[in-house]
């Protein structure tokens, strides 16, 4: 999102200011990581971030831990979505990666407040990691889908490197919301996530596992235009 290097790597959000908030615990996966991001998240609302791109979605916890239950996957009920929804209800866009795990579509990314991102391939076709289903309440997820197979990133020492995962995906859509924002500011956050599922490719006919499509932001202009004549 944030590299800006002319000829070499333009990310998709160049010129935003950035809090980089890293809640992860690499040692594995337990139940208080989904404490840290909550903490993160009620950050970033302190300063004022106004887009939050997560690459982060919570499913399972290494034993003896209790892992979720897709029951819970009902866009109210665990933590990290009742934390997403709260800061959704304060103008806050959340962008989430789907997951990784082939299944159901895991927690922030279940909230309904949350632009759920899966992974295409360059053709187009689905990223066979990418997680997707129906939620608890019916609804579709994920919301959106973008390039999350052999995407181009730059790696910690500043260099071209190529990686694969729906935690790509969501940020390379995320940093588009944020410029479309930007040249719209009146929108509110759930109108641009509303108007991001609009411009999608498959929004007239959304299908499991790609939901709405690949996002079309020249339409999601088009779309605001007519909005602001009408």
């Amino acid at each position: 999102m944030a590299t800006d290097k002319p000829g070499y790597y333009i990310g998709t959000a160049p010129e935003a200011n950035y809090w980089l908030l890293r809640s992860e615990d690499l040692s594995g996966e337990y139940p208080v990581e989904e404490d840290y991001w909550v903490a993160a998240i009620e950050y970033a609302d302190s300063v004022g971030a106004d887009v939050v791109n997560t690459s982060l979605y919570y499913t399972g916890n290494r034993w003896p831990f209790p892992s979720h239950e897709y029951e819970e996957m009902d866009g109210k009920t665990a933590l990290p979505t009742r934390a997403a929804n709260v800061a959704a209800n304060k103008g806050i866009f959340i962008a989430c990666c789907a997951g990784n795990d082939g299944s159901w579509v895991g927690t922030p990314a279940d909230s309904p407040n949350v632009l759920a991102v899966g992974s295409v391939t360059t053709t187009g076709g689905i990223g066979d990691f990418t997680a997707y289903g129906m939620t608890v309440d019916g609804r579709m997820k994920p919301d959106v889908v973008a390039l999350g197979t052999s995407v181009c990133t730059i790696d910690i020492e500043g260099r071209i490197d190529f990686r694969s995962g729906t935690s790509y995906a969501s940020p390379i859509l995320c940093g588009l919301a944020a410029c479309l924002w930007q040249a719209y500011p009146w929108l509110t956050n759930q109108e641009l996530l509303e108007i991001l599922k609009k411009s999608a490719n498959r929004y007239d006919a959304p299908e499991l596992p790609y939901g709405c499509g690949i996002v079309d932001i020249q339409k999601a202009i088009d779309l605001i235009e007519t909005m602001q004549e009408e």
